[in-house]
């Protein structure tokens, strides 16, 4: 059995690949750390911070997760990554999915009086822009109306 992409080849439409610099010849495979599900480099993407693989569908949750600012009632409030080094860790990124989480956060961060760290506010913004530029959210609803005509549904 050849391995092959499941956004590329699954039961739904595809969508556009997440890097710019990518040819679908000579793209490396990997399985997503959180989903386990094989996908190309132009549908994965390696994050500096944690430092390990997801697919396209996990990023966006990965960014609500990721970083500072406490996410229960136990935990410490501790500063997020600022929005520079949030940035950074995503700069591999098609230049346009950048621009418009860039564009999100800035438009937030003028209208707060917080300082630029990626708070979960900031992190919902950012993993927000990330799917509808990157085309996922769309990807999802495509899929998902996929399955259930081939399921019947």
């Amino acid at each position: 059995m050849n391995l092959s992409c499941y956004i590329c080849d699954g039961p739904g439409p595809t969508m556009e690949f997440l890097l710019g610099r990518v040819s679908p010849l000579n793209a490396c495979w990997g399985l997503c750390k959180v989903c386990g599900i094989a996908v190309c480099t132009g549908h994965g993407f390696r994050s500096e911070t944690p430092d390990e693989y997801q697919c396209a569908l996990c990023v966006g949750p990965g960014i609500k997760r990721r970083g500072g600012g406490g996410n229960g009632p136990q935990q410490p409030v501790t500063p997020g990554p600022s929005k520079d080094e949030f940035l950074r860790a995503y700069s591999e990124l098609r230049i346009e999915i950048l621009d418009a989480i860039r564009s999100r956060l800035d438009e937030y961060f003028s209208n707060t009086f917080e300082p630029f760290q990626m708070d979960r506010r900031a992190r919902e913004i950012a993993a927000a822009a990330f799917e509808e530029a990157s085309g996922v959210a769309e990807f999802r609803i495509r899929l998902k109306n996929a399955i259930l005509e081939i399921s019947g549904a």
